[in-house]
């Protein structure tokens, strides 16, 4: 899938749907894209920066963690949950 920049900036090539480790950052993105150092999400448009169009839908970007860093985040998170919740039941 591609990411068309409205604004004429760059072009993404190799977007993909969000996936979990990557939403539990950024709960309303949709698409990413990963590049060398970092993720780059698409969620739905709100403002006129950095607007993209995807399968005929306006998008803004946000950059975060690299994907590495994102997974390890998730997992963290979900350690930590997992402590919290056995914490309580005892």
């Amino acid at each position: 899938m591609i990411a068309k920049a409205i604004d004429g900036v760059i072009d993404y090539t190799n977007i993909v749907k969000i996936d979990k480790y990557v939403k539990s950052i950024i709960p309303k993105g949709e698409y990413m894209d990963l590049t060398d150092e970092s993720v780059v999400v698409f969620v739905p448009k709100t403002n006129e920066n950095f607007v993209y169009e995807i399968n005929g839908k306006l998008y803004n970007s946000i950059f975060t963690n690299s994907y590495e860093e994102c997974i390890k985040l998730f997992n963290k998170k979900r350690y930590e949950q997992i402590n919290l919740f056995d914490y309580m039941q005892e």
